[in-house]
Formats: C-alpha cells, sequence, structure tokens
C-alpha cells in the first residue's frame, strides 16, 4: 500500500513538469516563427529605391512586378498604423494611405517568403 501511495504521489509533480515542459516548447515554437519572420529577407515593393511621396488618404498602387502577390488581402503596416492591402483585377495591391502626420513612413508587408517593403514621404498637402 506504501508504493501504491508513494507512486501516486510522485504523479502528480510528473505530471506538472510534463505540462510546464509542453507549454514552454509551444511557447519556444511560436517564437521561433515570429522571430524567421523578422529575419525574412526584405524585397523592395517598386523598382526604384527612392521614397514615394503621397498624402493622407490616397490611394496607392502597388504593381504586382512577378507574381509575387498570391492572396488576395495582405495585412501590413504604415509606419505603426496596421493597413489591409486588397488585389485588384490587374494582380496589383492597393491600400489608402492613413491619416498620419508629415514625415517618411515605411511599408511592409509580409509575402509568402520575404517582408515587402517600401518608403514613403508623407505630406498634409496635396
Amino acid at each position: 500500500m506504501d508504493t501504491l501511495n508513494t507512486q501516486r504521489n510522485m504523479a502528480k509533480p510528473m505530471a506538472r513538469i510534463f505540462l510546464i515542459g509542453m507549454l514552454a516548447l509551444y511557447s519556444c515554437s511560436t517564437h521561433e516563427k515570429d522571430r524567421n519572420l523578422a529575419m525574412a529577407s526584405e524585397v523592395s515593393l517598386f523598382h526604384e529605391t527612392t521614397e514615394k511621396q503621397v498624402f493622407p488618404y490616397e490611394i496607392v498602387i502597388i504593381p504586382d512586378t512577378g507574381s509575387k502577390f498570391n492572396r488576395e488581402t495582405y495585412i501590413g503596416t504604415f509606419g505603426k498604423e496596421i493597413i489591409t492591402l486588397v488585389k485588384d483585377s490587374k494582380g496589383d495591391l492597393v491600400f489608402s494611405v492613413p491619416n498620419v502626420s508629415d514625415g517618411l513612413y515605411e511599408l511592409t508587408i509580409p509575402l509568402e517568403t520575404e517582408m515587402g517593403t517600401a518608403n514613403f514621404t508623407v505630406s498634409g498637402k496635396p
């Protein structure tokens, strides 16, 4: 009977250790995915590397050069603002510049295997 109680008493801590280990593995794999995305190679969304001059609420078209836009919508960031980009009938991505202050902003879009980037200068007056 003592052996049975000893086994029960040891089973609870072992189960806790197992659960903690599984949680740690899960959180590490999620962190690893985030880190891999952050380390993805960057590709310019436009042929030229200079920043584009845009205005708040302006509609911007990013041409699809080489069929890199495989989805109908993308979630990206324009500076710190989260934006949605939509693929039009030509395969280009379209988005509206958010209402942000004047300045230089980077657009980033996670593509399939790389991070698409473009620089924009926002000016409040057309």
